[in-house]
């Protein structure tokens, strides 16, 4: 699971149009002495290559310029849920005024209903599929119910990742300039 939400974080970060990709399973295999040679294909402005196994940097191009994650910020909060909730048929909800709160900032939703009690698994799918900012509000709601701070969670979890110039202000992945990532 740790592999598959690294690679997608990357090729979220990156935001690139690829039209050949690369075999995901031989990218261990890339003989790094020839990296600079091998033509990515990418066409973006900043990228960030990198042998998931041992994390080492291949290659990479601004790839420390501070972007806005936007729903990568889900990203980071799907691991942080999966690294601290280990019943993930416990449940969570969130109220009208949540709701509307999300509807005026037009945050991409699920469209969960209101005060219903949901299963952090199918939060979780919710988060990430149709980028549920009402799915994230509701595992917050689980976080805090459980005297802990899921946006303070999701900062840590994503320094351990090395990500030390990352910062989230919010786990929805609405604008903020204090919301930002980089390597």
């Amino acid at each position: 699971m740790k592999k598959i939400l690294i690679i997608v974080m990357l090729v979220c970060l990156c935001g690139c149009k690829q039209e050949k990709y690369a075999d995901l399973d031989k990218i261990n295999e890339i003989d790094t002495s020839e990296i600079s040679t091998f033509d990515f294909d990418l066409h973006c402005k900043e990228y960030l290559l990198f042998r998931v196994s041992d994390l080492k940097m291949l290659k990479g191009k601004n790839y420390d310029t501070r972007l806005y994650p936007a729903s990568l910020t889900k990203l980071a909060t799907l691991g942080t849920v999966l690294k601290h909730v280990d019943n993930l048929d416990e449940t969570s909800c969130f109220s009208y005024e949540q709701y509307v709160s999300l509807i005026n900032d037009d945050a991409s939703l699920a469209y969960l209903d209101i005060e219903e009690d949901y299963a952090i698994r199918d939060l979780l799918y919710a988060l990430v599929l149709p980028s549920g900012a009402d799915a994230a509000v509701c595992l917050e709601n689980y976080f805090e119910k459980n005297g802990m701070s899921l946006i303070e969670e999701v900062n840590k979890y994503v320094k351990d990742l090395g990500c030390n110039d990352t910062n989230f202000v919010n786990t929805t992945g609405l604008h903020d300039d204090n919301h930002y990532t980089t390597l």
